[in-house]
Formats: structure tokens, sequence, C-alpha cells
């Protein structure tokens, strides 16, 4: 399972990594977000600095939180919270055991996902939460190939 995650992330690489690449990308989601009623919080990171921020009705005062540690743990294995997940067989607990991260700071929950430059690699983390944790992730992933098919 691992090895298909990584091929999903890899696939979702952008030909450019722009400010305004970035907003379409924060933008469709919360637009989602808006039309359907879904109760998210969305950010976008480049390196540390935060590129896009929403946050849709009726969002619970912990999503922050979990957008946080979502981005965090991307920015740690410099892979999606799902490989994560998938990598300590769902067991939150090997995050300080295993690799000695904080669970306030850190969480193997899906919802976080490498923005990925072509030809460069690593350079932010978009996450999503409000949903059910792989709802979040595969938001994201939609967003991303939408994404795709207007500006690759």
């Amino acid at each position: 399972m691992l090895k298909e995650i990584e091929a999903l992330e890899t696939s979702l690489a952008l030909d450019a990594v722009t400010p305004e690449i970035l907003l379409e990308l924060g933008t469709s989601i919360a637009r989602k977000a808006l039309d359907e009623n879904l109760p998210i919080g969305v950010e976008i990171r480049l390196g540390e600095l935060c590129a896009f921020c929403f946050a849709a009705r009726d969002v619970s005062p912990n999503t922050q939180n979990w957008i946080n540690r979502k981005l965090n743990t991307c920015d740690f294995f410099g892979h999606s919270t799902l490989w994560v997940y998938e990598k300590t067989g769902g067991d939150a607990s090997l995050l300080d055991t295993k690799y000695r991260l904080d669970l306030h700071l850190a969480t193997n929950a899906p919802g976080g996902i490498p923005l990925i430059l072509k030809g460069f690699g690593k350079v932010g983390a978009i996450a999503v939460s409000g949903l059910a944790a792989q709802d979040d992730h595969d938001l994201i992933v939609d967003a991303l190939r939408n994404l795709q098919a207007k500006v690759n």
C-alpha cells in the first residue's frame, strides 16, 4: 500500500507552484465547502509560510489544531498523512514511540498531502480537516487532479 500511495503523491506533482496556482487550489476546495456545506478548514503552506487559509461555516474550534498536526506530519515525513497512517498500521502512538514526535503536534490521520514541484521535490503541503479523515484526503486529491487538468 505504501508504494501505491507514493505513486499517487508523485502523480499529484505540479509543473509550477505560484501564488496564483495555490490560490486556485485553495479556492477550489473553499468553493466546494461553501457549495456543499462542508464544515472544513483548509490550509496551504509553502515551506513555513501560510499561502492560503479558509474556514467554512460550522467548522469545529479544534480544526486548526488538526490542520497543524497534519501539516507538521507532512513536513516531517515528506509524505501524505495517509502514507503515515499506513506506515504506522493506524497506530498513532508509534509517532511518539518510534519517531519521537509529540502527538499534540503530529498525527497519522489522513488529510495532509505534500505539494511536490516536478523536477524539484517537496515545496509545501496542504491539509483539510473537518470530515472523516479519508474524505479529507480525497477532497485534496480531487482538487489537485482538477488543478492539474487546468494548469499542467
